[in-house]
Order: structure tokens, then C-alpha cells, then sequence
């Protein structure tokens, strides 16, 4: 069968790991598959993707930019998205017509490939899209039940989308990266690294994590979290994530970001990685003590996942994607989206012996049931 993607623009995201991983696991099974997209900058895509990998790398990727702006005059970026996905949608219908087309994050382009009789899944993160594309696809998938209740409300009367989760690759003991941090966990001197993976758009609140780290330095001695001896002084905040100069909310969140990370109380503390290379991400979750991920009501999230397959404890946001990924008191801890909270989860991670993907964190790593949910492992 012969499978086209058809995606806005393949960065660093949880939404371009989905596609990567989907069509590369269909090229496996012997379909052909091509992901067909607007945008691919080598300095912030994943290295499956990336311009300079092998000749007759799978999936095939297209790049085709459309004549067609990102913004005019700082605005319409929802529109001309449509613009530039409907005119991608035009190339694949002139060029040859594949089985079947997943549209991505974008709705608008399903109407002309449906008008062209090319089969048509959608594949919805969020219902704040093209309602009349939405609807013209043969079948929508979304990535979540907190997504598809979102659904039902956004389209009264709609047939029910199919729940399809995004998955990760299976983590096999940490590697070298696992037995580092077994050994930095033994280690008094070693740094006890926080872990925070988003990108830089205000809606991920960021800062949360930082406060979080604020918050267990305080010198009251933990802001009344209890932390083993010597705790405070190691620990640090890693955050990594997709940064996009030609958008300014990445640039502006960035400098604020590093402003407060510069102040007296967090200085010299903070690391905030942009773009990071998914050696580098793979790496930071095995040796990490704990991931912190801050946004409420995300829609899926990936990240959660990706730290439960490196056996990494999760500190999130009782709200949204995560009640759906994290197994409250097994796999991490689902919390209000306050400092104190955060750093009170980030205290019994600490007492109970660490973390970190190379063996330290004493609760088995979660699996999925069949629903997706993750379980403990029997």
C-alpha cells in the first residue's frame, strides 16, 4: 500500500516524533511510504528525517515550500498554514495518488483530497481546526480521550474519532547512559539533575520548573520539602527544548527564561538547551533524576512516555494528557501546577533512593495495557 503524510512542518515536536514513528513503522511492514511536508530545517529536526541521512533513507521525505508566506505583516499564520497544507495536498493529487493520505495537524487540505477521491485519515491533536475538514475525512484519529472529549464539544454530533496513542521506542536498560547514572547515583558529588523537555512557547509554563528548583533551594532548607543531606547543592535544571528563531514567542520565552535563571537564587543552575540532538535528549533522560513536566491540559504529551521508557520518574500536572500517561505513584506523580507541589514529588523521588534510567528509582518501569495506559509491570 502506498501511504502519504502530509505534515506543516517536520521540527522538533511531539507531533513530528508521531509522524516519523508511524511512517516508519508502516515502511517496516513493506508499505511505501513518503512523508510530504513545507518545512525541514536540518538544525532543528530529528535525526531520522534530517537532510544529510543516508540515500533511500526510510521514510521517504518530500520538502516541497509552497510559494506561500509563514505570516504577512506578523499575522494570518492559521490561514496561510491551511494555504501552504492545501497547496502540499494539490502536489500529491498532480503527482501521483497514494492508497491512502494521513493529514496531520492541519484540516483544510482534506477537502481537496477527498474532492479528488483520495482516501483521507485526519489525524486531530486538538479540535481547534478546519471544522468542514474535519469533517470530510473518511476517519479522524486523535491522540487522547482528554482530546477526544475536547472533540465531542468542539463537534456536537459528530461520529466518535478512534483514540490512537502516540508511542515510543522501547528503552532496553539504559545502555552506557544507564550504567553512567547508576554509578552517578552512588556518587555524593554528582549533580541531581531535573529534567524539563518542552518547547519554548509560554503555554508549556516553563517557568514552572524553574520555580520548582527555586522553591527546593529556598534557605529555609527545601521550602519545607525534607531532602536527604547534601541534596540541595546538587541539584540542577536541564531544560531542552525546540526553538524556532523565525518565531518570536521561542525567541522571547528563551530570554525570559534565562533572565530569571540568571537570578541570585538560581544562578549557575540552570541549563536552557535549544534544539538538542536526540543523542543528547536520549542521554539526558537516562542520567536524569526526574522529569518535570509542566503544562496543564496538554493534549498528549509525549515526553511523559518517552521518561517512563527510560525508567525516569515523571513529576506532571494533574490535568489533561498526563492522567492518561503517568500511573500516579508508579511511574511518577500527578500534582497541582504549583512550585510547592512539584517539589514536594521532587522530595520523595530523593528519599526514596534517586532516579534516573539507570536503575536507582526503586518502582518497576510502567508498560502499556492494551488501552495505551501504562500499568505496572505483574
Amino acid at each position: 500500500m502506498r501511504v502519504a503524510f502530509l505534515h506543516p512542518d517536520l521540527g522538533l515536536g511531539g507531533a513530528e516524533r508521531l509522524i516519523i514513528d508511524a511512517a516508519t513503522a508502516l515502511a517496516a511492514r513493506g508499505h511505501g511510504v513518503t512523508i510530504y511536508t513545507a518545512a525541514r530545517d536540518g538544525a532543528r529536526c530529528f535525526a531520522d528525517v534530517h537532510p544529510d541521512r543516508p540515500a533511500g533513507a526510510v521514510p521517504a521525505v518530500v520538502v516541497l515550500p509552497p510559494p506561500i508566506p509563514r505570516t504577512v505583516a506578523g499575522g494570518g499564520a492559521a490561514v496561510l498554514a491551511a494555504a501552504r497544507m492545501t497547496a502540499l495536498a494539490a502536489v500529491i493529487v498532480a503527482t501521483g495518488r497514494p492508497d491512502v493520505v494521513v493529514v496531520d495537524q492541519v484540516a483544510a487540505p482534506v477537502l481537496l483530497l477527498r474532492a479528488a477521491g483520495v482516501p483521507t485519515v485526519f489525524y486531530c491533536h486538538y479540535p481547534d481546526v478546519d471544522a468542514a475538514g474535519v469533517a470530510a475525512a473518511d476517519a479522524v484519529g486523535v491522540n487522547s480521550e482528554f482530546t477526544r472529549a475536547a472533540y465531542g464539544r468542539a463537534y456536537p454530533g459528530a461520529p466518535a474519532p478512534a483514540v490512537v496513542y502516540p508511542a515510543v521506542r522501547a528503552v532496553g536498560g539504559g545502555g552506557a547512559d544507564g550504567a553512567a547514572a547508576a554509578a552517578d547515583a552512588a556518587d555524593a558529588d554528582a549533580p541531581l539533575t531535573l529534567l524539563s523537555i518542552n518547547r519554548y512557547e509560554r503555554k508549556k509554563n516553563i517557568p514552572l520548573a524553574l520555580e520548582t528548583l527555586a522553591h527546593l533551594l529556598r534557605p529555609d532548607g527545601g521550602g519545607g520539602v525534607a531532602l536527604p543531606p547534601g541534596a540541595a547543592a546538587r541539584l540542577r535544571l536541564l531544560h531542552m527544548g525546540g526553538y524556532d528563531e523565525r518565531l518570536s514567542e521561542n525567541v522571547q520565552h528563551h530570554d525570559e527564561l534565562a533572565a530569571r535563571a540568571a537570578a541570585p537564587d538560581l544562578a549557575g543552575r540552570v541549563t536552557l538547551a535549544v534544539n538538542a540532538a536526540d543523542a543528547e535528549v536520549a542521554g539526558a533522560l537516562a542520567c536524569a533524576t526526574a522529569l518535570l513536566y509542566t503544562p496543564t491540559d496538554e493534549h498528549f504529551g509525549i515526553v511523559p512516555l518517552q521518561a517512563a521508557a527510560a525508567g525516569l520518574p515523571v513529576v506532571a500536572v494533574a490535568a489533561g494528557g498526563p492522567l492518561e500517561t503517568v500511573a500516579d505513584g508508579v511511574t511518577g506523580w500527578l500534582v497541582p501546577p504549583t512550585a510547592a507541589a512539584f517539589a514536594g514529588a521532587v522530595g520523595r523521588v530523593l528519599a526514596a533512593g534517586g532516579g534516573g534510567g539507570g536503575g536507582a528509582w526503586p518502582p518497576p518501569p510502567a508498560r502499556a495495557s492494551r488501552s495505551g495506559k501504562p500499568q505496572p509491570h505483574t
